[in-house]
């Protein structure tokens, strides 16, 4: 459902979701840590 299709009726509600992460890898390769994005270091 795309945004204009929404009709005000029926978005009463909102939800935001935020996920906890320690770390991200892409493979095998890590590319975040800590808080931080350790791409091409």
């Amino acid at each position: 459902m795309t945004r204009r299709s929404i009709k005000r009726k029926d978005a009463r509600y909102h939800v935001d979701v935020f996920a906890v992460t320690d770390a991200v890898y892409l493979d095998d390769e890590l590319v975040y840590r800590d808080g931080g994005w350790i791409v091409g270091r």
